[in-house]
């Protein structure tokens, strides 16, 4: 199985605005509304890729109440935890005139420790070898700075293989606990590592250094320019398809899913994931990515589609370098 954590999700408001300008009054020409926040978002790929996941995450007030009503119109997964407070509305606004998408977050809800218990004792409860855990998304308040720390190294006790996408403070923690595969954006490494990387050589001998760790694979995700991925085994480059971009949100969090699926599906086949099998699943990965910018608001991409880009996506082997 695979569980994905969302500890601060949001119903997410997409307005598709023509000509968005700021200090005007702005006339939205369409909307949707999502269940949103990273891991939901991974979930809800896993599903579109036949996949099993159920998404782990803390709701409140009545807004809860509509996410996970959004969730059960699609028929996900989910084991909702409910704290005090109202769970937050994400505005997205998308401008296809000017190409621009602005993001709009609220905080969300004040998150009690009973609650992070509940959580806890969930994860500690079901988690199991085989099993995959994807730690996603941001902390909401109340919520140690460390505690993706905490379940990676819970996962590791379980025999379970840990994902982890954060940012800041978060993956710097995060990291500590030795999570399987990590996915920063090229920026989130610069932040981590403190310096600006001008080439791809330069952040594959940092990668390297977090791989010298312990962590199985780093994927480094540079948008248009596709991604690095960086493991003990070999180090690939994988290009961007050229494709037209309706949304980039939920973007990131399909390669995690299709990551997650294709590891998932190693494991129940008995398969010996080398670096080749690998590579395959990261084309899935980027395959998924693909299809999801393709579609509006945190809408996924659909099988058929990521079949057929799949069949699109090279994998570019690089040399290995280490030192």
């Amino acid at each position: 199985m695979i569980y994905t954590v969302t500890l601060n999700p949001a119903i997410d408001k997409t307005l598709k605005i023509d000509d968005f300008k700021v200090d005007q009054v702005n006339r939205v020409k369409d909307y949707r509304e999502d269940a949103g926040g990273k891991g939901i978002n991974v979930t809800k790929m896993i599903h579109k890729l036949k996949g099993d996941s159920i998404a782990v995450m803390i709701t409140g007030g009545d807004i809860g109440h509509r996410l996970t009503s959004l969730l059960d119109d699609e028929n996900i997964s989910y084991k909702a935890i409910k704290t005090p407070g109202q769970t937050r509305i994400n505005i997205k606004v998308v401008d296809h005139n000017n190409h621009t998408f602005t993001d709009i977050n609220e905080k969300g809800p004040i998150v009690d420790s009973k609650t992070l218990e509940t959580l806890d004792a969930y994860l500690i409860n079901h988690l199991s070898e085989k099993d995959i855990l994807v730690l996603a998304g941001s902390l909401p308040q109340g919520v140690p700075k460390d505690i993706y720390k905490h379940w990676c190294e819970l996962g590791k006790e379980k025999g379970a293989k840990v994902i982890l996408d954060a940012d800041r403070d978060v993956l710097e923690l995060g990291i500590k606990g030795l999570p399987w595969i990590i996915k920063p954006n090229q920026n989130e490494l610069e932040m981590y590592f403190g310096k600006k990387f001008d080439n791809d050589q330069d952040m594959i001998l940092k990668a390297h250094e977090l791989v010298d760790m312990g962590i199985y694979a780093v994927v480094i995700s540079q948008g248009e320019k596709g991604c690095l991925v960086v493991c003990k085994d070999g180090t690939a480059k994988i290009d961007a398809l050229k494709l037209k971009v309706v949304s980039t949100v939920g973007a990131g969090d399909s390669m995690v899913a299709g990551i997650a699926f294709g590891i998932d599906e190693v494991m129940k086949n008995n398969e010996t994931l080398d670096f080749a099998r690998f590579m395959d699943i990261m084309r899935l990965g980027v395959a998924s990515s693909s299809a999801s910018i393709e579609e509006e608001g945190t809408h996924m991409g659909s099988l058929t589609r990521v079949n057929e880009l799949y069949q699109e996506i090279t994998v570019n082997i690089m040399e290995n370098m280490t030192k």
